[in-house]
């Protein structure tokens, strides 16, 4: 699944490949397609993406808040070296269980997937009245790894100049925080006033629903 690409990996040296391998003497023409399609609108994103002289530019916010949820795929299924290949999306499965989760909590008007601000997408969006709560989802092994991939982007879309600030920051994923990581991120509230959370998610239930 495409997603973002760790800051430690932007660096001389490194290839980063998007799409699908297989044996060049047996090729599957519609995996090659399949991957072609779900890769499109990646290509078309890079391909069209500009950039902007900000100098003179009078900010104004893009934040446009939109509820619902549109369900994406949980797995797909791959031919490599003639085994068949399930490939679990977590994250769409997490994103789904949340979304349904606090939708149930708060109402179905008040919780949004993907909202667009500035040409980017927050995971997921709960509306408080005239407050927003921001959810990242992570799917890294560790809650460290989780934070440092996630911190970036969530600052960005509640500082950034033009986007919506929020009232909670809640990066999401599926370990469960040891002390250090506790005391990271209080140290992270305490010190820098940052309105940030940790949530456990995860899709067991969801998995096993999609293997069954």
């Amino acid at each position: 699944m495409p997603s973002s690409i760790p800051q430690e990996l932007i660096k001389e040296g490194v290839f980063i490949f998007f799409g699908g391998k297989q044996d060049k003497n047996k090729p599957d023409y519609s995996l090659i397609l399949a991957t072609f399609d779900r890769l499109l609108p990646l290509y078309l994103f890079t391909e069209k993406a500009k950039l902007s002289d900000s100098s003179n530019k009078v900010f104004k916010s893009g934040f446009q808040f939109k509820s619902g949820c549109n369900e994406k795929a949980s797995a797909t299924t791959g031919n490599l070296s003639e085994k068949m290949l399930n490939i679990t999306l977590r994250h769409n499965d997490i994103q789904f269980q949340l979304y349904t989760k606090l939708a149930n909590l708060y109402g179905n008007d008040n919780v949004g997937t993907e909202i667009k601000v500035n040409g980017v997408s927050i995971d997921l969006v709960v509306k408080h009245g005239d407050e927003y709560w921001f959810y990242e989802i992570k799917t890294a092994s560790t809650v460290k790894a989780c934070i440092r991939q996630a911190l970036g982007q969530i600052l960005e879309y509640s500082y950034w100049p033009g986007h919506q600030l929020a009232q909670k920051l809640i990066i999401v994923g599926e370990s469960e925080p040891c002390a250090e990581e506790k005391q990271y991120l209080e140290f992270l509230r305490s010190s820098f006033g940052i309105p940030l959370e940790y949530q456990v998610e995860n899709a067991i239930e969801t998995q096993k629903n999609n293997l069954a």
